[in-house]
């Protein structure tokens, strides 16, 4: 598994599954500036290849409008094939509501409190083989 430490978050990725497993950092700022750099390393980390992405938001983090506005630009997180947060932290899943909503990300995302919850779901999202 491959494994990065972003401004924002520890990322591994595991290629056999095309999973992406994102921790937030506790006090992470998701600022414009660090959202760059953090969507820099997971295209690195991913080479470009769809992915799906399990979130384990339990620390506390923000992110900037700006971010918002940003990630919702189509070419951004266009490898990202669908999203599943957990955490138990109301203020967290605010922040994650807000992005859903206002973002209007391209790819289902979904809020779970628990990890086997959210990837329970993110599996039904990865593409069909043929």
């Amino acid at each position: 598994m491959k494994t990065a430490l972003s401004p924002v978050a520890q990322l591994s990725f595991d290629e056999s599954q095309s999973i992406l497993y994102m921790k937030m950092l506790e006090g992470g700022v998701l600022n414009l500036a660090n959202a760059k750099q953090h969507g820099i390393m997971i295209e690195e980390l991913t080479a470009q290849k769809p992915y799906l992405a399990l979130i384990d938001a339990t620390n506390f983090f923000t992110i900037d409008d700006e971010v918002i506005k940003y990630a919702a630009i189509p070419a951004k997180l266009e490898n990202r094939i669908a999203a599943a947060y957990f955490n138990p932290n109301l203020a967290n899943w605010f922040t994650v509501e807000v992005f859903r909503k206002v973002g209007q990300p391209k790819f289902p995302v979904e809020i779970f409190k628990t990890q086997p919850e959210a990837l329970a779901w993110l599996k039904t999202q990865a593409p069909k083989k043929v």
